[in-house]
């Protein structure tokens, strides 16, 4: 590309050789950006202008800041010879290297989560793919009400372990048909603080161990487990606690039915003020929306979710 656009060999001239250095790199960048954006929307399944678009917009800005460095590289070879650009890309590849390890590590804690949320519904039956599909309409609350893709990212985890904690409760309990007693009910309600105790040692997260906690507090201050009321509820646990509700209602039970989508709608709105942050329902029923545009039900989305 370079040489086609008129660029020379030989030694590099700034003045000169500058532009269709720059236009190159740039058309590169663009080419390959497009080709690996059709991947992308295949295995997807997304339009290839969304892919194209999200592609570029994550990888664009690092493309970009290569292209000075390519020049570097270049000039530093020309003057100071082969152990000058030895001394620059040492530490770079030191830093990709311990990006790699990073994005391992992520993957791991991925992992873990889905493992941990496999193990709850063993002892529970009739929640099969439940911590999934809450974790995955949490993600997607999340993005609907514009959170930082780290935010994103913790209710992505928080949604898988919101019911940890049922892994301490009685098998009795947690494998009953029916409707539990009083006893029952508050033993159960229980699992909510004894999740957030369990998960208190991952660090990577952070801040949603209090979603899982507090995700099952009512913003009229009538929940558990401390009674918190408002905006005194994390954020995150508000998300969780509307698709929790909605995954639970529109999801066979021992003692229930599912209930359509549109009834979980009116469900949503009626308890809009009293069980939910009605700024999270207007999300939740623009996601269902968008959703419910789509073919298949439930949920399924593909690679990673947030």
């Amino acid at each position: 590309t370079y040489y086609g656009l008129g660029g020379t060999a030989g030694a590099f001239a700034f003045t000169r050789d500058m532009a269709f250095f720059a236009l190159g790199a740039l058309a590169d960048v663009l080419v390959n950006g497009y080709l690996v954006s059709q991947v992308i929307a295949l295995y997807e399944g997304n339009s290839l202008v969304s892919a194209w678009r999200k592609n570029l917009r994550w990888t664009l800005p690092s493309k970009i800041a290569v292209i000075p460095l390519g020049i570097l590289v270049v000039v530093l070879y020309q003057v100071y010879g082969l152990p000058s650009v030895a001394m620059l890309l040492l530490p770079l590849a030191l830093a990709r290297y311990s990006l790699d390890r990073f994005r391992l590590l992520r993957e791991v804690y991925a992992e873990l989560g889905a493992t941990l949320s496999q193990a709850i519904e063993h002892r529970d039956g009739y929640t099969h793919g439940h911590s999934l599909r809450v974790s995955q309409y949490a993600v997607l609350l999340g993005k609907e009400m514009g959170l930082p893709d780290d935010e994103v990212e913790l209710l992505h985890y928080a949604g898988l372990l919101h019911d940890i904690g049922k892994i301490g409760i009685k098998d009795s309990i947690m494998k009953k048909d029916g409707r539990y007693t009083v006893e029952e009910y508050e033993e159960m309600k229980g699992h909510a603080a004894m999740g957030a105790e369990m998960v208190r040692g991952m660090k990577f997260l952070g801040k949603a161990e209090k979603w899982i906690r507090h995700h099952h507090e009512r913003w009229d201050g009538t929940g558990y487990p401390q009674g918190l009321k408002g905006q005194d509820i994390p954020l995150g646990a508000r998300i969780i606690a509307c698709a929790d509700s909605f995954d639970a209602m529109t999801s066979d039970r021992p003692y229930k039915d599912a209930i359509t989508w549109e009834a979980a709608e009116k469900e949503l709105l009626d308890k809009s003020g009293t069980q939910f942050d009605p700024e999270v329902v207007k999300a939740m029923l623009k996601v269902i929306d968008k959703l419910a545009a789509q073919k298949d039900k439930p949920i399924k989305l593909r690679g990673r979710a947030w």
